[in-house]
């Protein structure tokens, strides 16, 4: 009895791990399928397209958060995780000013189908931008397009926009100042554009100045204190001792002079973004 009870045994146990393999495998490719699935904000050239003028005129409307939406139409796959928040939120201001000066847009005319060829919103002289379908079934603003928006905002500058000039007050003030740089000054001799380049050293410039400035009040401040002071001790004392107090004033006029200005995160975008 023993004999036939042992091979039933085996077979009940093997047939068993069989069908929870099965179903093992059934779940993480239902799983798999499920995660793959795009969100419907990015299913069609349509749906992305809304999703990002949406979410600009929202931010027009008080709602900042609201260009994180925006940023998620652009492919940024060749931008560093360290400074894709910063670029993209700029690229989409681009987008924003490129859209603004070529046409007014009627979304009831872009595909709304989840498959299909790239929707191709306008060619110009520096690039092209378009919406194309990516591996995972998003349509995104393609990264070719996307990382020539400096260059086709630049050729766009003379391009008044469609809907006039009120839109202006809302982008970066970095990137109105840009557009009211002169041609030469945007050429790219080593990494940044010249204007920038002008700018940190302004910045490093009010940075020694105003250290020369501070050490020399603190300099004047610590002699008149030694001469009303009685005590031999504090006479030995240097006119420089209050010296770090200078640097730090200059310290802190380079840390908030380039972190509060947005065009000086640019460096990062040329060493980081390929």
């Amino acid at each position: 009895m023993w004999r036939l009870l042992l091979p039933m045994l085996l077979l009940l146990s093997g047939l068993s791990q069989s069908i929870y393999s099965q179903e093992g495998v059934t779940g993480t490719e239902s799983a798999a399928v499920k995660a793959a699935a795009p969100p419907d904000t990015l299913i069609s050239p349509r749906a992305t397209m809304e999703t990002f003028l949406h979410a600009m005129n929202d931010i027009k409307r008080g709602e900042p958060q609201r260009i994180d939406d925006a940023v998620t139409t652009l492919d940024l796959s060749d931008v560093s995780p360290l400074v894709r928040r910063e670029r993209g939120r700029d690229l989409a201001w681009m987008l924003l000013e490129v859209m603004d000066r070529t046409r007014l847009i009627d979304t009831g005319r872009i595909p709304a189908n989840p498959t299909g060829e790239p929707y191709l919103f306008a060619r110009y002289k520096s690039g092209v931008i378009r919406i194309a379908p990516m591996e995972d079934g998003r349509w995104l603003f393609d990264r070719e397009g996307v990382s020539r928006l400096p260059m086709i905002l630049d050729e766009l500058a003379a391009t008044k926009r469609v809907k006039g000039d009120d839109d202006a007050q809302y982008l970066p003030w970095h990137l109105r100042l840009r557009q009211q740089i002169p041609e030469r000054l945007k050429q790219k001799d080593f990494l940044l554009e010249n204007w920038q380049w002008i700018g940190i050293f302004i910045i490093i410039l009010v940075g020694v100045v105003a250290d020369k400035l501070v050490s020399l009040v603190l300099r004047s401040l610590v002699r008149r204190w030694k001469n009303r002071s009685s005590g031999d001790e504090f006479q030995a004392l240097s006119d420089q001792v209050l010296r770090p107090l200078g640097l730090m004033v200059m310290a802190v006029i380079w840390w908030v002079g380039i972190i509060s200005s947005d065009w000086a995160r640019i460096p990062c975008w040329y060493c980081l973004s390929r």
